[in-house]
C-alpha cells in the first residue's frame, strides 16, 4: 500500500519544525531508504509570487530550512529552485528575497537556482536541473486553486516548465481539464520522489494567491505525490474525483488515488478533516446538478478584476496574461473582458492583491448555501 504520514506541527518554530518533518519520514520508512547518503537532491517549493511568508501563498521559509537540516544529516548536495508563472529569470530574484527563501539558502548554505536553463521534452522546456539530480522534493503549499480546485504536491512540479511558456500554455489549455491535461503530462516526466506538504499554514476559499489563512497546523508526506494529494482533498472534506489533476494522472497510470489503497499513518484522517473548508467560487459548477447548470449556466460567472486603490502598476499580470487583455488606460490597468479567458493568472501573479474575482449574484447565493450545508453536516 501507498504510505502517507500526517503529522500536526502548531508553527514554524525550529524545534517544533524538526521534531514533526523526523516523526513524519519515520512513520513512511527508514530515512536511508528515502534520502540516500551523499545524494544530490533539488527542493522544489512553491513561490507563486513575491508574497511575504506570514501570507500563506508560498512554502514557508522555515518550512524549508528544516527539509534542509534534514537532508544535511544525510550529507546531501543541496539545491533549490522554482520558476514563478508570470515571472521572468530577471524577476525571480524579488521573489526568493520577499519570501524569505533566500535569506534562508544563504544561512544554510544551499544552491540558489534559476530555472532558465531548459531540456525540451516534446514541446515542453524543462529545468535541467531536475533531471540533474538524485532525488527531487516537492515541497508544496496546501492551498485551494481557483482554476484547480485544489492544488498540491502534482501542480506544484508544473513550476518546473522554464520561463513564460506557462503563460503561453494557459492560453493554449484555458479548459480546466485540458489546463490538467498538460500537467499531468508534466509530471509524468518529473515525478518527485518525496513530497512533504506544508499545510501548518494554509489556504482556502479564492486561493492560491487570494483566499483565506487556516491555521491547519499539519504536514503531510509521502513517496507517491498522487496518493498524497488524495489525502489532501480529503482533510480538506473534497471528493477526490473533483480534482482534475488527480484524475489526469491516473489515466496516465500513475499513482495511487484510492483511499482504500493508501495507508495513513501519524493522525486519524477522520478526526482532522475541516469540515468548513471553504473552496474557490469558480468551483461550483463541478458540483451543482446538471440539470441546475444547464438551466443558469450564463448566469453563473467569475471575472478578475483589478482593484484600482491596490494597484501598483507593477505590471506582473500585464506580463502574466496569455492573451494580452490588460491594458493601461487613463493611468490604469484595466482588463479587456471580450478577450479574457478566465484563466486568473494575473489573479495568481499579483503580489498586492489587487486582482479580485467577481462573482455574479447567483454565485454568491450558491456559495452561502453550499457553505451552510457542508458545515452542518
Amino acid at each position: 500500500m501507498s504510505k502517507v504520514a500526517i503529522v500536526k506541527c502548531k508553527n514554524y518554530e525550529r524545534k517544533t519544525l524538526d521534531e514533526a518533518l523526523d516523526r513524519g519520514i519515520s512513520l513512511i520508512g527508514e530515512i536511508d531508504s528515502l534520502i540516500k547518503e551523499n545524494s544530490k537532491v533539488l527542493i522544489k517549493p512553491n513561490l507563486l509570487s513575491a508574497r511575504r511568508p506570514q501570507e500563506a501563498a508560498t512554502t514557508h521559509p522555515e518550512f524549508i530550512r528544516a527539509i534542509i537540516r534534514l537532508l544535511k544529516k544525510r550529507n546531501c548536495k543541496i539545491s533549490l529552485g522554482d520558476s514563478p508563472s508570470g515571472y521572468g529569470s530577471n524577476l525571480v530574484d524579488r521573489i526568493y528575497e520577499v519570501t524569505g527563501i533566500r535569506t534562508v539558502c544563504e544561512e544554510e548554505g544551499v544552491r540558489l537556482i534559476k530555472f532558465d536553463e531548459a531540456r525540451i521534452i516534446g514541446d515542453i522546456p524543462i529545468a535541467r536541473a531536475v533531471f540533474e539530480q538524485d532525488l527531487v522534493i516537492s515541497a508544496p503549499k496546501f492551498k485551494t486553486h481557483n482554476l484547480l480546485v485544489l492544488t498540491g504536491a502534482i501542480k506544484n512540479m508544473y513550476g518546473a516548465v522554464t520561463g513564460l511558456t506557462k503563460v503561453e500554455f494557459h492560453k493554449k489549455f484555458p479548459d480546466p481539464k485540458e489546463f490538467s491535461k498538460l500537467i499531468a503530462k508534466v509530471f509524468s516526466l518529473i515525478k518527485p520522489g518525496l513530497s512533504i506538504v506544508d499545510g501548518i499554514l494554509a489556504m482556502d476559499g479564492e486561493g492560491p494567491s487570494g483566499g483565506r489563512i487556516r491555521n491547519l497546523g499539519l504536514i503531510v508526506i509521502g513517496q507517491d505525490a498522487v496518493s498524497v494529494d488524495t489525502i489532501l482533498a480529503r482533510i480538506a472534506n473534497i471528493d477526490v474525483k473533483e480534482i482534475s489533476t488527480i484524475t489526469e494522472v491516473n489515466r496516465l497510470g500513475i499513482g495511487e488515488s484510492n483511499l482504500e489503497a493508501i495507508e495513513t499513518r501519524g493522525e486519524n484522517l477522520k478526526a482532522i478533516t475541516v469540515k468548513d473548508f471553504k473552496l474557490p467560487s469558480s468551483s461550483i459548477l463541478a458540483r451543482l446538478p446538471k440539470p441546475i447548470v444547464k438551466n443558469v449556466a450564463r448566469l453563473i460567472t467569475f471575472k478578475p478584476y483589478i482593484n484600482k486603490k491596490q494597484c501598483t502598476r507593477c505590471n506582473i499580470c500585464v506580463r502574466s496574461c496569455p492573451v494580452n487583455t490588460i491594458k493601461e488606460k487613463n493611468n490604469y490597468l484595466q482588463i479587456n473582458y471580450s478577450g479574457c479567458i478566465n484563466c486568473m493568472c494575473c489573479f495568481e501573479v499579483c503580489a498586492f492583491g489587487a486582482v479580485e474575482i467577481k462573482r455574479s449574484f447567483l454565485v454568491k447565493i450558491f456559495s452561502i448555501m453550499e457553505y451552510r450545508r457542508d458545515y452542518e453536516s
